[in-house]
C-alpha cells in the first residue's frame, strides 16, 4: 500500500511539475503523503484499522486528484492555458509587455517557436527592424512552416520598401513548394503576380487556391478582379457574388467586391 500510495505521488508530481502547476495535483500530492504517513502510523498505533481506512480514504482521493490534474494541465486544458499564454504575448498594447509576457511564457513551457515567432511579429509591429529580423533569421529552425513565410511577408511589408512585391513573390513561391496544400499561401502569391502584371499568373494561383478552399472568398474575389479587367463581366459577376456569399464579416473583402461590383454596373449599363 505504502509502495502504491509513493506511485501515485510520483505520477501526481509529473502531472502538476512537469505540465504546469495545479491545483488538484497539488492536494493529491499532500493526500498521498498523509496517506502514507497514517499507513506509518497504523504498523505502531492499536487504532491500526482507523488508520488503514483513512490511508484509504486519502489514497483514493489523491488518485481522483490524478485524473483532475490530467484535465487541467496534461489534457486539453494544458493546450488551452499554452496558447492563451501565446496569445496573450500578441495581445499587449506595447513591447514591454510583450516581452514580459514572452519571458512568462519562457519560463513556464521553455522555448519554442511559436512564441518565437509571435515575439518577432510584435517586434515587427513596434517597428523594430533589428531585433525582429535577429529572431526570424537566426532563431528560428522551422523556415517552411506557414507562420513562419506569414511573419517574413510582414517583415517585408514594414521594412522592405526596396522591392516589396518582388520579395514577397520569391518568398511566397517557396512556400507553397514547401506547404503545397496552403490555399493562403496560393491567394498571396496571386497577389504578388497580380500587382507585379502577370494576370494569367495570377489566375492560376487564385484557381489553385480556390480548388484547395472553396470556403474562403478572397480567391474568387480576386477571379472576378481579373475577369473584369479582361472584360468578361458576366464571369466577373459570378466570381463577386460567390464571394460575397463566402465573405461572412470580413469587411475589407466586402468594400472590394462592391467596388468592383459597382465598376462591372457601369460597364454593362
Amino acid at each position: 500500500m505504502i509502495i502504491f500510495a509513493i506511485i501515485v505521488m510520483i505520477v501526481l508530481a509529473v502531472r502538476t511539475f512537469g505540465f504546469g502547476m495545479c491545483a488538484p495535483g497539488i492536494i493529491g500530492m499532500a493526500a498521498c503523503a498523509a496517506s502514507v504517513l497514517c499507513m506509518i502510523l497504523a504498523r505502531h498505533s492499536s487504532r491500526r484499522i482507523i488508520f488503514n481506512i483513512i490511508a484509504a480514504i486519502t489514497c483514493a482521493g489523491a488518485c481522483v486528484c490524478i485524473i483532475l490534474a490530467g484535465k487541467g494541465n496534461g489534457g486539453s486544458g494544458s493546450i488551452s492555458n499554452r496558447e492563451k499564454m501565446l496569445a496573450q504575448i500578441s495581445q499587449q498594447d506595447y513591447i514591454d509587455e510583450a516581452v514580459k509576457r514572452y519571458d512568462r511564457y519562457v519560463k513556464k513551457y521553455g522555448e519554442d517557436e511559436q512564441a518565437k515567432l509571435s515575439l518577432a511579429m510584435e517586434y515587427i509591429n513596434a517597428d523594430m527592424q533589428d531585433e525582429s529580423r535577429n529572431i526570424l533569421m537566426n532563431d528560428i529552425q522551422n523556415t517552411s512552416s506557414k507562420e513562419y513565410y506569414l511573419a517574413m511577408v510582414e517583415w517585408n511589408k514594414r521594412f522592405n520598401g526596396y522591392d516589396l512585391v518582388g520579395s514577397v513573390m520569391d518568398l511566397m513561391s517557396q512556400a507553397v513548394v514547401d506547404n503545397p496544400d496552403w490555399s493562403w499561401g496560393y491567394v498571396i502569391l496571386g497577389t504578388t503576380y497580380y500587382e507585379k502584371g502577370y494576370p494569367e499568373y495570377a489566375k492560376y494561383y487564385f484557381t489553385k487556391a480556390y480548388k484547395l478552399d472553396t470556403t474562403d472568398g478572397y480567391a474568387p474575389c480576386y477571379l472576378g478582379v481579373i475577369a473584369y479587367d479582361s472584360g468578361y463581366y458576366d464571369n466577373a459577376t459570378q466570381f463577386l457574388d460567390k464571394a460575397w456569399e463566402l465573405s461572412g464579416d470580413d469587411a475589407y473583402l466586402q468594400s472590394v467586391i462592391t467596388y468592383y461590383r459597382q465598376c462591372v454596373a457601369k460597364e454593362v449599363a
